[in-house]
């Protein structure tokens, strides 16, 4: 099914250390946690789920093609580097994103894309961990590798998402979810036939 609830094959929910049942309502899981008051402690929530990943075609043709994990948008894992170019009061600074990792891949034709290891792992002391290796959630899927004149850069970011390009190689690749990343690629074209490259 591709409707709101696609990719949540199963979903467990528990509150307070106790395993509850939830209601789907539009699309979104619902759970109604009763008010306390300010002196109890509160109330700790964790959810989890078992999904496989899904490709997902826009119906325009200019926003490409996504892989989600259940409610998850998975971007590339491109391996940012992070350097520090103003720093402020109260933790707040300004900083430089760059990567040289490969960002021009497409969609196999057909979007039927072979899917590795999808790894889970508990979150570390800092929760906005960026890259594969930090993030709680990683995806290896097989991309199209596009050359550099097939996807053209504009204005220092990727350009409009090519149509009609060819691709000789497939590629093993890491995905991470969309907001485990600050360059974020997570629509892609799709392209022509390919083999897979490991």
């Amino acid at each position: 099914s591709d409707g709101p609830h696609a990719g949540l094959a199963t979903v467990r929910v528990w509150v307070d250390g106790h395993e509850r049942l939830v209601e789907l309502r539009d699309g979104f899981l619902s759970y109604d946690i009763i008010a306390w008051p300010l002196g109890k402690p509160r109330t700790a929530v964790r959810i989890t789920w078992e999904t496989p990943p899904r490709v997902k075609k826009s119906d325009d043709v200019a926003q490409g093609t996504s892989i989600f994990v259940g409610p998850l948008l998975m971007a590339l894992d491109l391996q940012e580097q992070r350097s520090l170019v103003r720093q402020y009061e109260f933790d707040a600074a300004d900083w430089d994103t760059t990567t040289k990792r490969q960002w021009r891949y497409a969609v196999p034709a057909g979007g039927s894309i072979l899917f590795g290891n999808l790894t889970r792992r508990a979150p570390g002391p800092r929760p906005h961990a960026r890259g594969a290796t930090r993030c709680p959630l990683s995806l290896i899927a097989g991309l199209a590798r596009l050359e550099e004149g097939d996807w053209k850069m504009e204005k220092g970011s990727p350009g409009s998402l090519p149509q009609g390009c060819a691709a000789s190689t497939e590629e093993l690749v890491n995905l991470v979810p969309y907001g485990c990343s600050s360059i974020r690629i997570a629509a892609f074209p799709e392209a022509g036939g390919a083999s897979l490259v490991v």
